[in-house]
């Protein structure tokens, strides 16, 4: 595994171990049991055909200056904080969620099922809030609580976990994490094809993000034959990708603690897979011809030279190896002969890229001797 440098805690303060109540306010609540059941039905209803901010809109003036006692006090209240936190954004968000996380934890027992779609909400505001450490603590909570009473709703949990770890510098917890919901959703793929395609669509951009370039192309080839790649094709959009792109970016920058590894396979692979020798280092240089001090090196890629298509070939004879699927193996465990099988796949990739390259070059040599030695022989004749 790569090595790791200790990620920034700096998002916030991580939570004590019970909800902290939210500030008491006296303002009663506004409107009739019937006029909330009638505006709950309503705010279901947009929410569902994808107006969000309809709904918020009909729910505000029920939720507007709640208390802490009005939530505990009524059942119904704290129903409509749990779903108002699913729609509205910005600071209301934050204050429903925290509302609704407490009123369900008093109200329920550890595992209920609205106890834990509470702490889920809460978990997704604060995540979206930059608050990372705390929905991290949440989320973990979350997920341990889905795994032991309803299993069919750990995966999503997971990949959620996996978002606030990787995106606070937990990178390689996060891989490990939703790599273990890929696989498992793919050997046990569910009806609802949007979780598949959410558990993809997050270990693509994590790898992508982290430079895991082997482990990405295996993770396509395994993946282009499955209902969730189909479906991702579907539905990724234009701005779904660029969306990707700004996170991916941001993430190399700023949070990523995963040193870059080429061609590696899994992220618990002991051994390093490389075609080709480690980075060039090429400094920049004053005009007396020396490094010029403070610069940043520049580095060269083990593939800068070679043709895209004579590497697309390369890599797919070296996922096509019989030794690489045996490799490739998550289940598989480790081998003595591991090492020299990544050493026979390395001297074969590096061999075929040089053959390409030579026979590339003999190519353009003859074209270019060719007709001069023809030009020479027709005036050697006459």
């Amino acid at each position: 595994m790569a090595s790791q440098r200790r990620p920034s805690s700096a998002s916030g303060p991580v939570p004590a171990a019970e909800p902290t109540p939210p500030a008491r306010t006296t303002p009663p609540p506004a409107g009739t049991p019937s006029e909330l059941a009638a505006a709950v039905a309503t705010a279901l209803r947009l929410s569902v055909t994808a107006a969000p901010g309809e709904a918020a809109a009909v729910l505000a003036p029920h939720v507007t200056g709640l208390s802490l006692d009005h939530v505990l006090a009524d059942a119904d209240l704290a129903e409509t904080c749990l779903l108002y936190a699913t729609v509205v954004t910005g600071a209301e968000q934050l204050r429903a969620a925290h509302l609704a996380y407490h009123a369900h934890h008093v109200r329920y027992p550890c595992g209920h099922p609205r106890r834990l779609a509470a702490a889920a909400a809460y978990g997704t505001a604060l995540h979206q809030h930059g608050r990372l450490p705390e929905a991290i603590v949440v989320r973990r909570r979350v997920l341990a609580g889905y795994r032991t009473h309803q299993p069919h709703n750990a995966l999503p949990a997971a990949v959620a976990l996996a978002d606030s770890l990787h995106a606070i510098g937990h990178c390689a917890e996060a891989i490990d994490l939703v790599g273990t919901a890929w696989d498992t959703w793919r050997r046990h793929p569910h009806a609802d094809l949007t979780t598949g395609t959410t558990i993809l669509n997050a270990y693509i951009r994590m790898l992508r993000a982290c430079r895991h370039d082997l482990s990405l192309l295996a993770l396509l080839a395994q993946a282009r034959d499955t209902s969730a790649w189909s479906h991702r094709a579907a539905t990724h959009t234009t701005e779904d990708a660029a969306a990707d792109t700004t996170y991916i970016d941001a993430h190399r920058i700023a949070n990523c603690t995963h040193t870059p590894q080429l061609l590696t396979g899994h992220a618990e692979a002991t051994a390093t897979l490389s075609l080709l020798p480690p980075h060039r280092s090429v400094p920049r240089r004053t005009a007396t011809g020396e490094p010029a001090p403070g610069r940043i090196r520049r580095r060269r890629h083990p593939l800068a030279g070679y043709r895209a298509s004579d590497i697309a070939a390369a890599f797919s004879r070296l996922l096509t190896a019989p030794e690489s699927a045996i490799l490739l193996n998550p289940d598989r465990p480790p081998h003595p002969d591991d090492a020299a099988a990544r050493h026979r796949l390395t001297e074969a990739t590096a061999a075929y890229l040089a053959h390409r390259r030579g026979l590339r070059a003999a190519l353009s040599t003859a074209a270019i001797l060719l007709p001069a030695a023809a030009v020479l022989l027709v005036l050697h004749l006459t």
